[in-house]
C-alpha cells in the first residue's frame, strides 16, 4: 500500500480520505480512485495548487531546514499542457509548458528518489511523492539536499469519483519546540521519528536533539522476545505483548536485569523498580517512588487513541521511553493528560492543550510550564504530530 506522510498542522483544511493505489495499464502508472476508473497523473495534476510548506531534507528524508513559502508562487496546470505561475488570470503571470512522466510508483517506497513519476515545467524536473484530489507533494534532488514543496489544491477536484474512507493513521514523527519568554534562553527542538514493521510493531525509533541523534532498532523473536539495538542495548521477555523482564544486552557487559514490572488485572503497569503506579477510571493518576518521586496527573476528555502513547512522549516523566510509548509496559491511559504535577519539591507544573485535524486526530499539543507560586509561564513546548496514512 502507498503511504501518505502528513503534518496535520500544514494540511488542517484538507480532506485526506482518498484511496491511493498504483496499478499498471499498458505500461502507464495510474492513480486509482475507484477500482474500475483509473485516473492518470496528467489528469490528476490539472488545476491550481498553492504552496503550504517547504522542507530541505537530506538523502534519508530527514528535515534539515524549513524555509518560508512566501516566495513560492502558485502553480496552475492547464489541460492543454500549458500553465503559469501565480494566482490570477494566465495573461498576467509567467507561463510555462508542462509534461508528465508517469513511470514509477508515487510514494510507494516511502523514499525521495528518482523512481517516482515526475512533472517537468519551467525547464526543471520535479518528482511527485504524493498526489491526491487535495494534495501535491513535489521534490527535486540537488547536490546539497532534497527540496520538498507541499501544495494544496485551490478549489474542487473536477473528478466524479466518491472518496472512500481512509484507514487508521500511524504517527511517524513528532517535532517539539520549546521557547522561553526570556530572550537570553535559546529555543530548543527535538524530533522523534517512528517506523513500523508489517505487523504494526515499532521497528525503528530515533530521538534528535540538535546534532545529538540517538537511533534504536527493534527486532522480535516470535511473541516472546524483543531486542533493542543502537545507542542502548536491551533484551526483553514478553508475555501477552507486555514486558515481564528486561535485561541489558551487550557483547562486552554481562546481562543485567534492569526491570521486572508487574501489572494489574486490567493490564496496566502497577509497579517496577520501587515505583508504584495508581489508576482511576482507566487513567494513570500518580507515580510514587522510594526516592521521593511523586508525580500526579489530571486528564482531559480527549481520547488517547493514537497508535503510540502520546502521554509518554509529551510528559515530563518518561519512564523507560524505549518501551512505554509502544505498549510494552501495558495498556495506555484512556485519556490525554491536562495537568502534570511533579511533587511538593518542584516549583512548577505543566498544563496541556490540544488541537485536532479534520480527521479528529491530535495534530498540535501545547505544554506550558507554569510557576507554581506566581502563575507565570516559564516556557512553552509545542508538539507537532505527523501521520503516515496507509490506503
Amino acid at each position: 500500500m502507498n503511504k501518505l506522510y502528513v503534518s496535520a498542522k500544514y494540511f488542517i483544511f484538507l480532506t485526506l480520505s482518498i484511496l491511493l493505489s498504483a496499478c499498471s495499464e499498458d505500461g502507464i502508472v495510474t492513480l486509482v480512485l475507484e477500482e474500475d476508473k483509473p485516473q492518470s497523473v496528467a489528469q490528476m495534476i490539472v488545476g491550481q495548487w498553492r504552496a503550504d510548506h517547504a522542507e530541505w531534507a537530506d538523502a534519508d528524508g530527514s528535515v534539515i531546514e524549513e524555509p518560508s513559502v512566501t516566495d513560492i508562487p502558485e502553480l496552475n496546470f492547464e489541460e492543454n499542457g500549458t500553465g503559469y505561475f501565480g494566482n490570477g488570470a494566465s495573461g498576467g503571470n509567467i507561463g510555462f509548458n508542462w509534461g508528465v512522466d508517469e513511470s514509477g510508483n508515487i510514494g510507494g517506497s516511502g523514499k525521495y528518489d528518482e523512481g517516482n513519476p515526475s512533472v517537468t515545467f519551467n525547464g526543471q524536473r520535479w518528482y511527485i511523492f504524493q498526489l491526491t484530489k487535495s494534495m501535491l507533494i513535489l521534490y527535486r534532488i540537488t547536490d546539497r539536499y532534497i527540496i520538498i514543496y507541499y501544495y494544496y489544491r485551490v478549489g474542487d477536484y473536477n473528478g466524479n469519483n466518491e472518496l472512500p474512507a481512509q484507514s487508521e493513521a500511524r504517527v511517524y514523527k513528532i517535532k517539539s519546540t520549546c521557547s522561553y519568554d526570556n530572550p537570553a534562553v535559546s529555543t530548543r527542538s527535538e524530533i522523534y521519528t517512528f517506523n513500523y514493521d508489517d505487523q504494526g510493531r515499532i521497528r525503528e525509533y530515533s530521538i534528535s536533539k540538535g546534532t545529538l541523534v540517538k537511533e534504536f532498532s527493534y527486532r522480535y523473536n516470535g511473541k516472546e522476545e524483543v531486542y533493542v539495538e543502537g545507542s542502548e542495548w536491551y533484551k526483553g521477555f514478553l508475555k501477552d505483548d507486555r514486558l515481564i523482564e528486561l535485561y541489558t544486552n551487550t557483547a562486552t557487559v554481562p546481562q543485567e536485569l534492569v526491570a521486572s514490572p508487574s501489572y494489574n488485572r486490567e493490564g496496566y503497569i502497577s509497579s517496577v523498580n520501587n515505583m508504584i503506579f495508581s489508576y482511576e477510571a482507566g487513567n494513570l493518576t500518580s507515580v510514587t517512588g522510594s526516592n521521593g518521586m511523586d508525580y500526579s496527573y489530571e486528564y482531559s476528555d480527549l481520547e488517547n487513541n493514537a497508535n503510540i502513547d502520546l502521554n509518554r512522549i509529551i510528559s515530563d516523566y518518561k519512564y523507560y521511553t524505549l518501551f512505554a510509548p509502544f505498549g510494552f509496559y501495558g495498556e495506555f491511559s484512556e485519556n490525554l493528560i491536562s495537568k502534570e504535577f511533579l511533587g511538593d519539591s518542584a516549583d512548577f507544573y505543566y498544563e496541556y492543550a490540544y488541537e485536532k485535524d479534520p480527521e479528529g486526530r491530535i495534530s498540535i499539543i501545547i505544554r506550558k510550564c507554569i510557576d507554581k507560586y506566581r502563575g507565570s509561564v516559564l516556557n512553552t513546548t509545542t508538539f507537532e504530530v505527523f501521520y503516515e496514512v496507509e490506503y
